[in-house]
């Protein structure tokens, strides 16, 4: 009898057992389903030698194609060539899925990236882009590479057709880069055909672009041309909001041949906000006679907040408008920002020597609201002839717009460089003006200034500079 009991109680015990065990194992496998596949890392080095670590390929493409969303790829330092025809585009990498991409590795240290020492470098030598991300929603995050020898001529890129995006790309997607370098990129070089974001275009998309390095891009070189550095187009409904925090931006040109928007950036009807960037020595448009609007910033139709951005060294034109900022039919908040010795017009026409604003008032008056920044050493003019140069605003010229000012340095700003001329009489209080304000300053919409002609549309083709009204400048 007692041995009858005792071997029941092994047989329950062991059933028991048996049931937490399978218990535990269901358990374990359905949180696996529920919390979805593992992620795989996956490994990219020149030649496939990747010490050792598995998986391995010696391309990004290839990695790229065998990876599911969710994936990371981690990239050897070395320079990645060889254009593909992905979507029926030319590009080096085609990314289409949600995956993190990250350069700055090395074969014997695939933990911590340092892609100041490991250059990790997409080269498209001249024969498309470097990097397209498109049709994406989930976060595509890409950290530490360096895309350089991107050309979008023909490739189109803009709803329009126009040619759009010469280093990077990216198209109805969901983005963030991080750390990398985009220099020496071009968007067109038609004599036809405009030509917008020389290192990187994103339209209808969501874009966080941090801590980056934007440099010696073109827009155009034979045309006009937008975003020389970054060009963005969104609209109602399509693409979400921008962020650009932490960048230096310097040496971009809108257009080398034609008229030019945004030297360094050009935003058309996006929400974004800028903030502790660098925009130095970008130019709008460097050819002869050109006008160019915007050499560090150029926003039109779109919401904007900036703060502790440096906007310094940056031209817009021959004839210019906005030598570090240029915003038309945008509001936008300005705190703690510094534009610094920026040009509008390097001939004989400019306007906002440090910044402009203007509105189309048949659409809307745009409000600006300045706060704590500082506006200093800028010049509307320099080598005005004297007769016909009209110089206006040598630290800012607001036209047509609805402004706020408070506790602003504005000081050593030169409508007329050449000193030939004292501002030819149109529109400025002096040919420069030093002034510190210290409470707030309402300036009201000139209802009564005439409309500038519109050239284009509110998708995102842009008006060209209006020909100020009355205005305040500075």
């Amino acid at each position: 009898m007692r041995r009858r009991i005792t071997l029941c109680s092994i047989a329950i015990l062991f059933g028991c057992g048996l049931v937490a065990l399978l218990s535990l194992t269901t358990g374990s496998l359905l949180a696996r389903a529920w919390a979805g596949p593992v992620a795989t890392v996956r490994y990219v080095a020149p030649g496939a030698a990747c010490g050792g670590a598995a998986p391995c390929y010696a391309s990004i493409q290839a990695a790229i194609d065998a990876a599911a969303a969710g994936d990371e790829i981690r990239v050897a330092a070395g320079v990645y060539t060889g254009i593909n025809t992905r979507g029926g585009l030319r590009q080096v990498v085609f990314l289409d899925k949600g995956l993190i991409v990250r350069g700055g590795f090395t074969t014997a240290n695939w933990t911590t990236p340092n892609p100041a020492a490991n250059p990790t470098t997409v080269d498209a030598q001249g024969l498309g882009r470097g990097l397209v991300i498109t049709g994406t929603q989930s976060l595509v995050t890409v950290e530490g590479l360096r895309v350089a020898g991107g050309n979008a001529t023909g490739l189109a890129g803009r709803p329009d057709g126009r040619d759009a995006g010469g280093g990077v790309y990216i198209y109805l997607s969901n983005a963030a880069l991080r750390g990398c370098t985009i220099f020496s990129n071009t968007a067109s070089t038609s004599v036809t055909v405009r030509g917008y974001g020389g290192g990187l275009a994103a339209i209808y998309s969501t874009l966080a672009v941090s801590n980056c390095t934007v440099e010696n891009n073109r827009a155009s070189t034979g045309a006009r041309g937008y975003g020389g550095g970054l060009y963005v187009l969104n609209a109602a409904g399509w693409g979400g909001p921008i962020t650009l925090a932490g960048n230096t931006i310097r040496g971009n040109i809108g257009s080398t041949a034609g008229s030019g928007y945004g030297g360094g950036v050009s935003l058309d009807a996006c929400t974004a906000t800028l903030t502790g960037n660098t925009f130095q020595e970008n130019t709008a448009a460097s050819a002869a006679g050109a006008s160019g609007a915007g050499g560090g910033l150029d926003a039109g139709e779109s919401e904007l907040t900036l703060a502790n951005n440096t906007f310094q060294g940056n031209r817009g034109g021959s004839l210019g408008s906005g030598g570090g900022v240029y915003l038309y039919d945008t509001n936008a908040t300005l705190t703690g920002d510094l534009l610094a010795g920026n040009t509008a017009g390097t001939d004989r026409t400019g306007d906002g020597g440090g910044l402009y604003a203007a509105s189309d008032l048949s659409e809307r008056v745009a409000s600006l609201t300045l706060t704590g920044n500082t506006v200093r050493d800028n010049v509307a003019c320099r080598n005005a002839g004297p007769t016909t140069a009209i110089c206006r605003g040598g630290g800012l010229r607001l036209s047509r717009v609805s402004a706020t000012l408070a506790n602003n340095t504005i000081q050593n700003n030169t409508a007329d460089a050449s000193a030939l001329i004292n501002d030819n009489g149109r529109g400025a209080a002096s040919r420069s003006m030093s002034r510190s304000t210290s409470r707030w300053i309402t300036i009201p919409s000139r209802a009564t200034a005439p409309a500038p002609a519109a050239s284009a549309s509110a998708a995102g083709w842009r008006r060209q500079p209006p020909r100020p009204g009355r205005a305040w400048s500075c």
